[in-house]
């Protein structure tokens, strides 16, 4: 039997069996004790740090996947006051607004909108969610890097009779 049971599974079937089998017998430890020792340091909960979010719908644009429509959100950096990039979200994926878990402080959100670099500005509040429309960035100044939109003048000469 034995020879046979080694032909068909090999070693590591053997060994395997024997394995499993050790788990099923009964422990041979004694069981653990455990009490409440009051001289014992107790860990404590800690306290999240204040936490606010940011929640950008950023202008949305219609991309074809094989003739099927997608809708996209234009690409988001959040920066603290001084200039610093704080968050940003370089690959939004569907209609959904970007979200930022921010600690309470103002905030300068970056942003495209009619082709153009536009920037806002949003309070985030511990405990509470600042929501920053689509419309914002449309009426929004533009940024200082944004290149100046050209546009084209007629100009009409009347000619003399």
């Amino acid at each position: 039997m034995k020879s046979i049971l080694l032909t068909r599974l090999g070693w590591p079937g053997c060994l395997s069996i024997l394995g499993l089998s050790l788990l099923f017998l009964p422990s041979c430890a004694e069981p653990v004790h455990v009490a409440w020792n009051d001289s014992q340091a107790v860990i404590e909960p800690q306290v999240p740090p204040p936490q606010g979010q940011l929640v950008v719908y950023s202008e949305s644009y219609v991309m074809y996947d094989d003739d099927v429509p997608r809708n996209n959100r234009r690409p988001v950096d959040v920066y603290s006051v001084d200039g610093q990039l704080v968050a940003s979200e370089h690959h939004p994926f569907g209609e959904g607004p970007l979200r930022f878990d921010l600690t309470p402080g103002h905030y300068i959100i970056v942003s495209e909108s009619h082709m153009r670099g536009r920037q806002v500005q949003a309070d985030v509040e511990d405990g509470r969610t600042t929501v920053v429309a689509e419309s914002a960035f449309e009426r929004a100044p533009l940024l200082a890097s944004s290149p100046p939109q050209t546009t084209k003048q007629v100009v009409a000469h009347r000619s003399a009779p």
